[in-house]
């Protein structure tokens, strides 16, 4: 069907009386002109006879167009023009809505105010949203099957990629949308920022609503607005949240582009489809294989690849937490790269930049112009990295390729982490007290203060750190560099005048910092300078330190220290750390800094500051300095505060110009100097790359396994002809470079002895890159990181490197061939007496088949007296100025750990529900003390030490017949690295295991799918952590019987060596309220831990309580150890006697009595407590044991349920579980109780047990031969007996899970075998375990306590 003429339709609504006569009706711009021919549209202007405007939609037909606009204006009244009318015409259709006269949002961005736009985006996403609606699976399902039937029957599939479609791609990309509830919203279908008009006033419609639908997948539309226009990408100012559509995550790019490919199949012309099919298949390709971890061999085209290399990745000095990314990409098979995004699979888009120019990477590139603009910088928030992250180049239409992805586990190791560094400085490096000694004596220093309109307060400030020095022999040369302000003409005024030391000069004319600092130089006096900057602060003691080490060392010409940044509010951070003097670390990066102090004599001689490096003035001129001094030290005291102020570097690095370009050009002009030939490049981040213009000519050896290092290298000096000598061990998995000209350049400098490359773990972490005195640097740091401040980006001195791979002169070689060096340590000590350096060469890294954590065997030949170039991360207990290093960075794993896993079979993919086992120890004969895994932010702990006798038989060198382990957890869904870490008694924990693995999340509850018992249990009734710590959430349980009616309760608490958690179990029963009477006993075992002196200052501090201050009754005995103290007394100190007669209104339990004496284990304790308590056939009682603890109210409760069903003899509730810091971690949901159920399982929380005394009494009480089950033992000889039971639906207390808990190793040993024995009595049989898993009784209980946590989850309680 083609397009009607228009003029007989408009005529025949003329003459039906649907439009005006005059004006005639005017042809509007049409819109997509690919459609198919039958589906051709035309677009019209016109009047109503009422005299209103609309607009007119004629074609051949409409199909469901005016159904659904009506539908969506219904719903969206105020952003949806109404319409008017439908029409049937001969031959056509015609559809009438009012007509908006506004401008597309694309246009109306460059007329209308940006708060006009937002407020108009918000309109729009305000109406929409009101429009949400709850809805079901089932409906969702519904719709997807609907919406995939019409996908996979499109024509252009190839037989073998429609069954990718339905049998893998789909469901997949199913299961990663729908992991939220069900929702329905309404949507336009083509949610564009064209199909947003914009009125004059401010007003907004949404038109097209050609695929309007009510839809479960609306999120869709961020996509399509985000991607099908360059809006937001050109102003992200507009990407407010509440304004424009959230960025969704990769999975939805995915849904996107299937169902745009979908509609162009559908609507648009062969010739268009045929033009853009190759792109969207290879896009789609790209997605699912990188989202979804999806094999689609068999697509007809290759998924979308992108040229990339991420060349820097480092945590900023700047921003705690940010981290920085740099490099290159381009996708050859598209016209250019616009941006680089950084986005997660499932979340928003985390940020997005342009490009910048790269010459470099389009040379590499044979001058491909695709190559040009593909630069990237993005920073990202470590917080954005709770879930992988992909790069992706942003390319044409907004479509995103990914070509990179980075999880937790590929961060930067040993990240600049300055969060521990104000509490330590503030404990351990406060300013000191001023000296009441003899003042130091030493040189007059020339503080040099160029000032340029600072903040009044940051030079008032500066000037008092100088003021205040407590070294007194200092002047202050300041110059004003014509700042024009009066304010600072009137501070620098006073400052003189104040004190004499202070002199000040006012330039006629802004010269900038460098002429500024030379006038001042010109003006000092002293013997050597100091640079300060005019918002900078100087430590007190700055000028006293300098003196100090200047009478220790007179022949230095230079000295610095080291400094830490100080926030506009006073709060220090970001210290840098500095190592001794390291002259090609300098060429690299500007590690001098500040305080720098030089001798005035060789700062005039290198003729001060350079005017052309204004910005990096002083990093030029700390170069020059080398080049005529090496005789500069480091003072290791942080003596100086840089200030984080605006305009300044502090805060923002390149905020002076192109500081990065600046270096390099400094640089270069210094490797001019010295006669070297490499050249100096910028490298980002204040980073100076050097690369070698001519290459020393190098032989490569691979050195056999049983060589020595030394002596083979010494050999080879005889009979090898070229300059540089590169070696390396076996394990090194060799292949030559892409910088090596770099490195053999490096070894071929005069002053170099012997040069590494960065050694990198199979990890991709450092294994070795250098020691400094004892310590090696950047250990397991990530290869890609900056190291701390460039340490592993630029090259850098060290004391000693790798006997496993180097590079060194032949020439050196053959000169010490006779001097007798027998050791690596003593040959690489004998080049440094001769003044070379040994260097890493950081452009330059070599794989090695060995684990970062294994040990090293570089260090130096003594611990000289260095600065470790290392973490800085301060420890607040130690006072000294030293870096704490982590345990897990600097510990060596023994030379081998033996261990298996025997279950699961498949670690690439686990339930959530995960019961891991095997066995391990440590070479040596060493046991494993601790467990863990982890799986991104979820770490479990695991149990050791568990019987495995076939592992000591088939392997003598195990410890003994206990090391079996076990690991029991629910596990996050999504995929991660899993990874199995041991402890082995000593603060080290050894990665012994890593795998990547799907850990999958069911869609169904366990209530409605069933589940097997397997995972039931661990679900319903777990002994670990369900979920994150949280704040307990208790119940309101409040009486409604009267207390006198109520039954008196005996409660004992049996405890040993549990003083950490005792003092909560006793206050959970003394602070109780409700109830009549309760008697209340501990019952210690001889605790060796300080628990018997809690409890006896519990009890002396223990007091009656009243409601309103009536008389207190007198005190009953309280017992102690084997006697009674006499308690006659009634202050504060005495206690609620036994007799409920005399109880006030409310009342308190009552310690009764307590003891600390040694006894046969829980189950002797218990019996020995309620020994001491008496009380009737109707009362109460119950036990606590020292680490579980019941909730407010419990008591109370039970007292008035007891009152209530005088037939109940035994009552117990739901569960808590708490960890070692009484947060929640999860709950147990019981269903009422069944008889058989109880003989099969205990799942009864003994910690909410309650009972009468005369069923106590009837069955004679616990028994004292069990050590783990007596309460199940308990449980069953009282149903024996027959009594009723009944679990109440209350929260009543909480169990604690803690590593030092009972119901640990030995519950595998001596628990199991009781809970054997006892299930044996019950059945008379032997009861195989197994037969648990797949009982029907026990399955649908199991069931039911699902099935009640889903409707405790929704707010309503089951009976």
């Amino acid at each position: 069907m083609s397009l009607p003429p228009p003029a007989p339709a408009l005529q025949e609504l003329a003459a039906r009386g649907l439009l005006a006569a005059a004006p005639a009706p005017r042809a509007l711009i049409s819109g997509n002109t690919d459609r198919r021919p039958e589906e051709a549209r035309s677009h019209w202007l016109a009047a109503l006879p009422d005299g209103s405007t609309v607009k007119l939609t004629l074609a051949g037909t409409l199909g469901g167009l005016p159904a659904r606009h009506a539908a969506l204006a219904a719903a969206c009244a105020d952003i949806v023009p109404r319409q008017r009318f439908h029409a049937q015409l001969p031959g056509c259709e015609v559809l009438a809505e009012d007509f908006f006269a506004g401008a597309t949002l694309d246009a109306a961005v460059r007329t209308h105010a940006n708060g006009t736009i937002l407020a108009a985006l918000t309109t729009v996403a305000r109406s929409l949203a009101a429009t949400e609606q709850s809805s079901s699976e089932a409906a969702r399902r519904q719709e997807w099957r609907e919406w995939t039937e019409e996908l996979t029957a499109l024509p252009n599939w190839r037989p073998e990629e429609r069954a990718l479609l339905t049998n893998a791609l789909l469901p997949a990309l199913y299961s990663a949308l729908a992991t939220t509830p069900a929702a329905t919203r309404w949507s336009n279908g083509d949610f564009l920022p064209a199909n947003l008009l914009l009125g004059n006033d401010g007003s907004v419609r949404l038109i097209d609503a050609e695929f309007a639908r009510r839809t479960h997948f609306f999120a869709e539309d961020a996509v399509r607005f985000r991607v099908l226009s360059s809006l937001l990408r050109e102003r992200p100012d507009l990407d407010q949240p509440g304004a424009a559509p959230a960025s969704p995550g990769l999975v939805w790019h995915l849904y996107f582009w299937l169902r745009q490919l979908q509609l162009e199949a559908t609507h648009n012309n062969p010739a268009y489809l045929e033009r853009v099919l190759p792109a969207r298949l290879g896009v789609i390709r790209s997605l699912a294989e990188w989202v979804l971890h999806l094999d689609l061999s068999g697509w007809s085209v290759s998924a979308t690849t992108v040229k990339s290399r991420v060349e820097e990745m480092r945590w900023s000095t700047e921003t705690a937490g940010r981290l920085i990314l740099s490099g290159w990409c381009f996708p050859p098979s598209y016209a250019g790269t616009h941006g680089v995004a950084a986005i997660h699979r499932d979340a928003g888009l985390g940020a997005c930049v342009g490009v910048m120019a790269r010459p470099d990477v389009q040379r590499h590139h044979q001058d491909d112009a695709r190559a040009l603009h593909t630069g990237f910088r993005l920073e990202l928030d470590r917080s954005s990295f709770t879930q992988p992250v992909q790069l992706c180049a942003v390319v044409e239409q907004g479509t995103l390729i990914p070509f990179h992805s980075l999880s937790a586990a590929d961060l930067p190791r040993g990240a600049l982490d300055w969060r521990n560094y104000p509490a330590w400085a503030a404990q351990h490096d406060p300013d000191p007290p001023v000296p009441s000694a003899k003042p130091i004596q030493g040189p007059l220093f020339s503080v040099l203060l160029p000032v340029y309109r600072p903040a009044p307060a940051d030079l008032q400030a500066c000037l008092a750190s100088v003021s205040q020095q407590h070294y007194g022999n200092w002047e202050l040369c300041v110059v004003d560099d014509a700042s024009g302000s009066a304010e600072t003409t009137r501070i620098l005024e006073a400052a003189a005048a104040r004190d004499p030391r202070i002199r000040m000069q006012v330039r006629t004319a802004n010269g900038g910092i460098s002429r500024a600092t030379n006038d001042a130089l010109a003006m000092a006096q002293g013997g050597f300078i100091v640079l300060l900057d005019h918002d900078d602060l100087l430590r007190p003691h700055a000028l006293a330190e300098f003196a100090d080490r200047l009478n220790r060392e007179p022949e230095w010409d230079a000295l610095y220290s080291d400094e830490d940044k100080v926030t506009a509010g006073g709060q220090r951070l970001l210290p840098m750390l500095k190592p001794d003097f390291s002259p090609e670390f300098l060429r690299g990066v500007m590690y001098v800094g500040h305080a720098l102090g030089v001798r005035t004599t060789v700062a005039r001689k290198i003729g001060g500051f350079d005017p052309a490096f204004d910005g990096v003035q002083d990093f030029e001129f700390a170069l020059r300095l080398t080049e005529h001094t090496r005789r500069i030290g480091h003072v290791p005291r942080m003596l100086y505060h840089w200030r984080q102020a605006a305009g300044s570097s502090a805060l923002a690095g390149n905020v002076k110009g192109n500081m990065d370009e600046k270096q390099a050009r400094a640089v270069q002009a210094h490797l001019r100097r010295l006669g070297d030939t490499r050249h100096a490049e910028p490298a980002g981040g204040h980073r100076v790359r050097l690369r070698a213009t001519q290459t020393p000519t190098h032989e490569i050896v691979r050195l056999a396994a049983n060589d020595a290092v030394l002596e083979r290298l010494l050999a080879l000096a005889g009979q090898s002809q070229a300059e540089i000598i590169v070696w390396h061990t076996p394990e090194v998995q060799w292949s030559a470079p892409a910088d090596l000209a770099d490195w053999v350049a490096l070894a071929a400098l005069p002053d170099s002895g012997c040069v590494a490359p960065i050694l990198i773990a199979r990890e991709g972490l450092v294994f070795a890159s250098g020691a400094v005195g004892d310590r090696s640097l950047m250990r397991g740091f990530h290869a890609d990181s900056d190291g701390y401040h460039g340490s592993l980006r630029c090259n850098r001195e060290v004391d000693a490197i790798s006997p496993r791979c180097g590079a060194i002169k032949r020439s050196l070689l053959a000169s010490l061939r006779t001097d007798g060096a027998k050791s690596w340590h003593s040959f690489l000590g004998e080049l440094r007496t001769r003044g070379l350096h040994h260097r890493v060469c950081a452009t330059v890294q070599a794989r090695l088949d060995a684990s970062w954590r294994e040990p090293l065997e570089i260090s130096a030949a003594s611990a000289t007296d260095r600065r470790e170039f290392y973490h800085p991360q301060f420890s607040l207990e130690g006072g000294d100025y030293e870096l704490s290093r982590t345990p897990a960075t600097n510990a060596a794993l023994p030379a081998k750990l033996h261990f298996n896993l025997e279950q699961p079979a498949d670690w690439s993919r686990l339930p959530r529900c995960l019961i891991a086992r095997g066995w391990g120890f440590a070479d040596g004969g060493v046991p494993l003390r601790h467990i863990r895994l982890r799986a991104g932010d979820c770490v479990l702990h695991g149990v050791t030490g568990l019987p495995r006798p076939d592992v000591r038989a088939a392997l003598p060198e195990a410890p003994d017949g206990n090391t079996g382990f076990e690991i029991r957890g629910v596990l996050p869904a999504g995929r991660f690295e899993i990874q199995l870490e041991a402890g082995l008694g000593d603060g080290r924990w050894c990665s012994f295991f890593r795998q990547t693995t799907e850990i999958s999340q069911p869609w169904l509850p366990l209530w409605l799918r069933g589940g097997a018992w397997a995972e039931l249990m661990f679900f319903q009734m777990p002994a670990h952590p369900v979920h994150a710590p949280r704040p307990i959430s208790p119940e309101r349980l409040t009486p409604t019987t009267a207390r006198q009616s109520q039954p008196k309760l005996a409660i004992v608490t049996p405890s040993f060596n549990q003083v950490r958690f005792l003092p909560e179990t006793m206050r959970s029963v003394l602070d109780q309220s409700g109830a009549a009477a309760c008697d209340y006993v501990v019952q210690d075992g001889g605790s060796t831990d300080g628990s018997a002196e809690l409890i006896e200052r519990l009890a002396e501090n223990g007091e009656r309580r009243t409601e309103s201050g009536g008389q207190r009754p007198e005190a009953g005995n309280l017992k102690q150890g084997a006697g009674e103290k006499d308690a006659q007394d009634t202050h504060s100190d005495s206690f609620i006697p036994a007799s409920s007669s005399l109880l006030p209104s409310p009342v308190r339990p009552r310690l009764l009595a307590w003891a600390s004496e040694r006894d046969a284990g829980q189950a002797d304790a218990i019996a020995r407590g309620f020994a001491k308590t008496s009380g009737g056939p109707d009362d109460v009682m119950a036990w606590i044991n020292s680490d579980d603890f019941y909730l407010p109210g419990a008591l109370g409760f039970v007292a008035d349920y007891f009152a209530r069903h005088p037939e109940v003899d035994v009552i117990y509730g739901h569960r808590i579980l708490v960890d070692e810091n009484s947060q929640e971690i999860g709950r147990w949901f019981l269903p009422k109780h069944d008889p058989e159920v109880l003989r099969l399982n205990d799942f009864v929380p003994q910690e909410t047990l309650f009972w009468r005394r005369r069923i106590w009494d009837k069955v004679g009480g616990i028994d004292p031969t069990f050590k783990f089950a007596m309460d199940w033992d308990l449980l069953l000889r009282f149903q024996t007996a027959g009594a009723k039971i009944v679990r109440v639906p209350c929260f009543l207390a909480c169990f604690r899970i803690h590593s030092t808990q009972k119901t640990s190793a030995q519950m595998h040993s001596v628990g199991q075998a009781e809970i054997t024995r006892l299930r044996e009595r019950t059945f008379g049989r032997p009861f195989p375990p197994a037969e648990l898993e797949t009982n029907p009784t026990l399955l649908r209980y199991l069931r039911r306590s699902a099935f009640i946590e889903f409707l405790w989850k929704l707010g309503l309680r089951a009976p």
